[in-house]
């Protein structure tokens, strides 16, 4: 039943014959709430009112264009427009999915039998084998021979007959069989020729990339989490509320979202992207490939370095029995180049991980010394933390990817996070513009403090001639 026809609202103040049908949302002291039809048509501002009816029977779906108050309308405008776009993205994803299954078990079958048919035109039967072979040996002749009825003497001068014309003919015959041999050959190389597994190996490569994409969603729903749990904090707390920026808030938000979307592309067709750096055909993370030495300190060799070919990516692995220990790849990081590296964090750490740049002089030390490198977990501003946009940062959790660019000419170092903080290296430890640089890793534990172990990937690694 309608709720309204329930109800009795007052006649209206100004026009007395209407009744009320309308509420003034937009009011001052001095202003009665309720207003009739008429009294929209006088003031001709329809944003300033919400229709009774509409707000007594409207489901919880429903979304007003003029309620709640806001300063920026087009949050509403924009709201309201997401939500009446009934495109489901799971729905959308299985179809995807669905169709491609499709489409690929489709082009498989289409290939499959063209190809079978390709290799029937090459197949030898065994038959025609036997039937070649018959004849170049002359099987047949030789028997004929022995089988005659005849004295030894004459059958002995038959079959030397015999042999001296195949001998005579040997050239012939091994072109023959060179010939035959071939034909075999080719036939039996046929699924090398097509390269079946190496497809399917690269189609399942492809495939893999998406977990990049899974474990940036993932990522990206414990931030929105965190910012909705901020958010509740502060709007219910009025003193924070003056302080809080929360347009900024939601331009972070924006901004990370835009970050993992730019860099998480469904690429089931191997087609590069330049956004998608990770990926894309300039990443040169081969150029670490089995370069990894260890350090002599403590440890070192315990840590371990995998390479991984299907994705690009090295991960370095410190378990808890590693006090302290460091990595450093042996290729050279020249003045004449910049480079770029990004470095993808699994869990939350320890207790200090340090990374950056070690030079030729000082192998044999740790970067404790020279402190040309960023400190995460432990709080440590000498070790690049000078802000040169955001604030310092030195967490250290999941999914969070690392850039840092290296201009040894510049004598310098800069970090950026997924929020677009920017810290470098502070003056007093800046680089050797004369010295040659390599990539390292450094591992710490702080006295009394638990065993921890922890996985980071290097995901990026590019040498270019400018930034």
């Amino acid at each position: 039943m309608d709720i309204h026809s329930e109800l009795e609202f007052p006649l209206c103040e100004k026009h007395k014959i209407n009744r009320v049908q309308f509420i003034k949302i937009n009011i001052n002291e001095q202003d009665n709430v309720f207003k009739c039809a008429q009294c929209i048509l006088d003031n001709n501002q329809t944003y300033d009112y919400l229709y009774i009816n509409t707000v007594l029977n409207s489901q919880d779906d429903y979304i007003f264009k003029n309620w709640p108050p806001v300063n920026n309308q087009e949050l509403i405008n924009e709201l309201i427009e997401l939500v009446e776009d009934e495109k489901d993205p799971i729905r959308i994803i299985e179809n995807e999915f669905n169709d491609f299954c499709n489409e690929i078990m489709q082009k498989i079958e289409q290939k499959k039998k063209v190809v079978l048919q390709c290799a029937q035109k090459l197949q030898i039967e065994k038959e025609e084998f036997q039937n070649i072979y018959k004849k170049l040996s002359e099987k047949e002749n030789l028997k004929q021979i022995l089988k005659q009825k005849v004295d030894f003497e004459q059958m002995n001068t038959d079959l030397k007959k015999f042999f001296f014309k195949c001998y005579d003919e040997k050239k012939q015959t091994d072109l023959s069989l060179l010939f035959l041999i071939q034909r075999i050959k080719q036939y039996k190389n046929i699924p090398k020729a097509f390269e079946i597994q190496q497809i399917k190996s690269q189609f399942f490569e492809q495939l893999d990339k998406l977990d990049e994409t899974i474990l940036n969603c993932n990522f990206f729903r414990e931030r929105v989490d965190q910012i909705q749990q901020e958010l509740n904090l502060i709007i219910t707390n009025k003193t924070w509320m003056e302080n809080y920026n929360i347009e900024q808030q939601i331009n972070q938000l924006s901004e990370n979202l835009r970050i993992y979307s730019d860099n998480s592309k469904f690429n089931f067709l191997n087609i590069k992207d330049n956004k998608n750096d990770q990926f894309s055909n300039t990443n040169q993370i081969r150029l670490l490939k089995e370069k990894e030495q260890f350090g002599n300190y403590f440890n070192s060799r315990m840590i371990k370095v995998n390479y991984d070919i299907n994705q690009d990516i090295i991960s370095i692995y410190k378990c808890k029995e590693i006090q302290y220990g460091y990595v450093y790849f042996n290729y050279e990081m020249k003045r004449n180049k910049k480079y770029i590296v990004r470095v993808r964090f699994n869990d939350q750490g320890g207790q200090y991980i340090i990374f950056g740049l070690i030079n030729q002089n000082n192998m044999d030390t740790t970067i404790f010394k020279t402190k040309q490198g960023k400190s995460f977990c432990d709080y440590d501003t000498e070790y690049g933390g000078k802000v040169v946009q955001g604030s310092y940062f030195n967490e250290m959790s999941k999914g969070i990817i690392i850039e840092m660019r290296v201009d040894i000419e510049k004598r310098q170092i800069q970090f950026e996070n997924n929020y677009k903080q920017i810290n470098e290296l502070q003056p007093k430890y800046l680089l050797d513009a004369q010295q040659i640089y390599y990539l390292t890793f450094h591992f710490g534990q702080l006295k009394k403090q638990q065993p921890f172990e922890t996985l980071i990937d290097i995901i990026y690694f590019e040498e270019v001639d400018h930034f």
